[in-house]
């Protein structure tokens, strides 16, 4: 288990996304009538900068990952990269990986930090765990009024560094399958 990150600085065009991105979600939130379903009691973030932690974790885990990031709004449950990953950007770097009790078990968990500033374009990814393995009791919290949730410390989490090298062995056995070869009977695409 690791307490190792990468932190990665988005860009100024990242940001400028970030932030076109987060407002979207928040207008069709407001349109649809939308609450914080967990309890959530404002303080000093307004719903818009919970919005923008959010994708900008989202874009910060793109990147640290290399794999590629869809924009999408009002997707809610569905993964935010690749086919089962969940990326959970918490406001403060000493913040634990948030899994719920609905949360599916296959799905992996990454965190990812932020200072909590609004606007501050650095993240730190750290690393992340599958649903199941995150709902153990001894991580299991109740903070306050919110309903009861698991809370992996960092020290807890599997390395970065083995999720990148999951998703580089997958993508490659990926490309093995998909790669279109030419043979003696196809005529040559070349130079034309």
């Amino acid at each position: 288990m690791t307490k190792e990150y990468l932190e990665i600085v988005l860009t100024p065009p990242e940001c400028t996304i970030r932030d076109l991105i987060a407002n979207t979600r928040q207008n069709e939130s407001i349109n649809r009538g939308n609450r914080d379903q967990h309890g959530l009691e404002q303080g000093n973030r307004s719903p818009l900068e919970c919005h923008i932690l959010g994708v900008g974790g989202e874009i910060a885990a793109s990147r640290a990952l290399n794999v590629y990031w869809q924009p999408t709004v009002n997707t809610y449950k569905a993964p935010d990269l690749l086919e089962n990953l969940q990326i959970r950007t918490r406001g403060r770097h000493d913040y634990d990986l948030l899994v719920r009790p609905y949360d599916k078990d296959e799905e992996l968990f990454l965190l990812v930090t932020n200072s909590g500033v609004p606007g501050d374009p650095m993240y730190r990814v750290h690393g992340y765990l599958n649903g199941a393995d995150a709902k153990q009791s001894k991580y299991k919290k109740d903070y306050g009024s919110r309903p009861s949730a698991f809370f992996v410390p960092c020290g807890d989490l599997k390395p970065l560094s083995s999720l990148i090298r999951i998703i580089i062995i997958a993508q490659a056995i990926h490309q093995v399958k998909t790669k279109p070869t030419l043979n003696d009977s196809q005529p040559s695409q070349l130079g034309k």
